[in-house]
């Protein structure tokens, strides 16, 4: 579980971090 957290995680940070960018530029 721990394991799927973390893989989970990974992918979501990535698509917040662009998310972001989108809004902030």
């Amino acid at each position: 579980m721990e394991m799927n957290q973390s893989t989970l995680t990974f992918p979501l940070t990535q698509w917040l971090e662009e998310n972001f960018r989108h809004i902030l530029w």
